[in-house]
């Protein structure tokens, strides 16, 4: 199936809403493969990194999947753990981070759409604490929005969807 600018987003809108209702917080590998069995993969959480490996491995065995699947389309789903971040050297960090795996994705020459994090809602396990997160998510979204638009990704904006 092939798609091009709003097709591939509606497309793409549509399928997280699916997810998200079917509550499946997007990065859930897990809970999604239970969930929605097409979104099963051959390797399960907790692969990334083999046992006794060197740190980083577990990104080259992600780059090495990617180039190996030869993806002309990739989500990228990418910031949700920037709510824990706890300093601005962290957040750069994160933002380095960031630019590193656009940059070894837009390698492939795959298209690549990048998904902002989702907020969380007051009914997380922690709510005290959901508003600092949930700032700290909106400037991760924001520099993903800056990203995209500064490389010509598209992007779906997913701060909208459930949060507080």
């Amino acid at each position: 199936m092939s798609h091009t600018g709003k097709s591939l987003r509606d497309d793409a809108g549509r399928w997280i809403q699916r997810a998200w209702n079917a509550g499946i917080v997007p990065g859930s590998e897990a809970v999604a493969s239970r969930r929605l069995p097409e979104l099963r993969t051959r390797r399960g959480p907790g692969t990334w990194r083999p046992r006794g490996s060197d740190p980083g491995a577990g990104y080259q065995e992600l780059l090495s999947q990617v180039r190996s699947a030869k993806p002309t389309t990739m989500m990228v789903g990418y910031g949700a753990e920037a709510a824990y971040l706890e300093s601005e050297a962290e957040m750069k960090e994160f933002q380095i981070g960031y630019r590193r795996l656009l940059d070894d994705l837009e390698t492939t020459g795959a298209n690549l759409i990048l998904l902002t994090p989702v907020p969380q809602s007051e009914m997380h396990p922690a709510p005290p604490a959901v508003a600092r997160r949930n700032v700290r998510l909106r400037q991760a979204a924001r520099f993903i929005r800056e990203q995209g638009l500064k490389r010509r990704h598209e992007v779906i904006d997913l701060q909208g969807v459930g949060g507080e």
